[in-house]
């Protein structure tokens, strides 16, 4: 039995379920969140943390299996499906100690491409020959693609068998069998990449930063030139100056300065573009940079979302998207689908900074994606945030603390909302919403990196 809330207890129930019937399903992204359906309705949930949570599967699943043997029905579906979740569960932790192996590996190719850099300067600087040093340098570009070949294999193995996982969870038509073999195929490319490891002391938990110094997305893909043109325009669009009689200030709270001028399409439908400028202390490019882009996070700080899936990973720095968005009132269900892109661009960088990265994100259309209710909408968008790092005090990269760094970021957004909206109320909320996005995410970030070592 359930109740509207805890208050409401003595006057009475509002339903009841057979637990026999419940399917429990993971989020495939957050490690504190899953939902449980009966039939129609289902109920998304969040734990304390990722121990609470296994906690409630297992009680779940063993309440379940409980009312099937109290069942006089013989039916099998109910059992199989609580087994499969304490399964999942399972895999679900050993695949958070495969990321973070891989994680590990990657916090080692950033520190060998930074000493590597620093090594050639040094040989350069005391007299070796040229020829040597170029020996010297193409033996560690073979390393690094020796390396990132090695990563991107065992994450691609990942992916696969998350999506194995993910499928038996839905439907519970994988066998217990096929569910262990996934997990054997997973667990073997990993376990070669830590034995590859040199053994050092590096703290438990590495931050996951891709290597984006060179464009991965292959040249024949479709997206390629969509990405490529979306890199350099919105580069040029953003880093361009905020003119007085074209923009205007709407907020600003410290660094933040956030901008915007009116524009309307056929139809009167608003869409205005947004600029913002902001700084953050503490922090560099690449990691402000990373967790906007990694999907791995968008549900843990970006509030307005409802639901988001990986539709196509199509490079390390190239990925398309789908998201679900909260419903304001009174307008229809909003979705969004584009693709993203990463990628360091330190030719736009200003005098004195160490680095510049974009992720640009631009919406697609896709048969395999349809709009997913009658009802809803699907909006456009083109949005890029822009980040660079500035050391302070003239330091080297190697000697700097968090108190020597300081991120730069330029956002810009235009959305089309893809049908209608009462346009006062829609520049009422984004009015409130991106101050309050942008404040939300810098604090998310700090908060993410504090304690850890620096990684640009």
């Amino acid at each position: 039995m359930y109740y509207a809330s805890k208050a409401d207890q003595a006057s009475g129930c509002r339903g009841s379920i057979a637990l026999k019937k419940l399917e429990v399903t993971l989020h495939e992204f957050n490690e504190c969140e899953f939902s449980v359906s009966v039939g129609d309705i289902v109920w998304y949930l969040r734990a304390e943390n990722p121990h609470s949570r296994t906690f409630w599967i297992k009680a779940l699943s063993k309440h379940s299996t409980d009312s099937d043997y109290s069942s006089n029905t013989t039916k099998t579906h109910s059992r199989n499906t609580s087994i499969s979740s304490l399964k999942f569960a399972d895999a679900s932790e050993e695949q958070n100690t495969i990321i973070s192996r891989i994680a590990e590996l990657e916090a080692y190719r950033t520190m060998y491409r930074e000493q590597m850099s620093s090594i050639r300067r040094e040989l350069q600087q005391i007299g070796v020959p040229q020829a040597k040093i170029l020996s010297i340098h193409a033996t560690h570009v073979a390393m690094l693609d020796n390396i990132n070949h090695i990563i991107l294999l065992a994450k691609n193995e990942t992916s696969e068998c998350g999506d194995e996982w993910h499928d038996a969870d839905e439907h519970s038509s994988l066998s217990l069998d096929s569910a262990e073999e996934a997990t054997e195929r997973r667990n073997s490319p990993v376990q070669n990449v830590a034995e590859a490891q040199v053994v050092a002391s590096v703290p438990q938990e590495v931050l996951l930063f891709g290597d984006y110094d060179e464009v991965l997305i292959p040249k024949d893909h479709p997206y390629y030139s969509l990405v490529d043109q979306l890199a350099k325009e919105q580069l040029k669009y953003a880093l361009a100056g905020v003119e007085n009689n074209v923009w205007t200030l709407f907020a600003e709270d410290g660094a933040m300065k956030m901008y915007t001028r009116e524009e309307t399409v056929e139809g009167g439908l608003p869409v205005d573009p947004l600029k913002a400028v902001h700084e953050v202390q503490g922090v560099t490019a690449l990691e402000f940079m990373h967790y906007f882009y990694d999907d791995r996070y968008k549900m843990d700080w970006d509030h307005t979302l409802n639901g988001m899936n990986v539709v196509e990973r199509i490079s390390p720095d190239t990925m398309v998207l789908h998201q679900k968005h909260k419903t304001v009132w009174p307008a229809a269900p909003r979705e969004s689908l584009f693709v993203s892109h990463i990628r360091r661009v330190d030719e736009f960088k200003s005098n004195g900074a160490h680095d510049l990265y974009i992720v640009c994100n631009k919406d697609v259309t896709r048969d395999d994606v349809p709009v997913t209710s009658s009802s809803g909408v699907r909006v456009g968008l083109s949005v890029s945030m822009i980040c660079e790092t500035i050391i302070k005090n003239g330091k080297a990269s190697s000697e700097i603390s968090r108190n020597d760094v300081l991120c730069k970021i330029i956002y810009v957004s235009q959305v089309h909302p893809g049908g209608w909206v009462p346009t006062a109320a829609l520049r009422h909320v984004y009015k409130k919403e991106y101050p309050k996005f942008l404040r939300t995410f810098t604090s998310y970030v700090v908060e993410n990196v504090k304690n850890k070592p620096i990684c640009m």
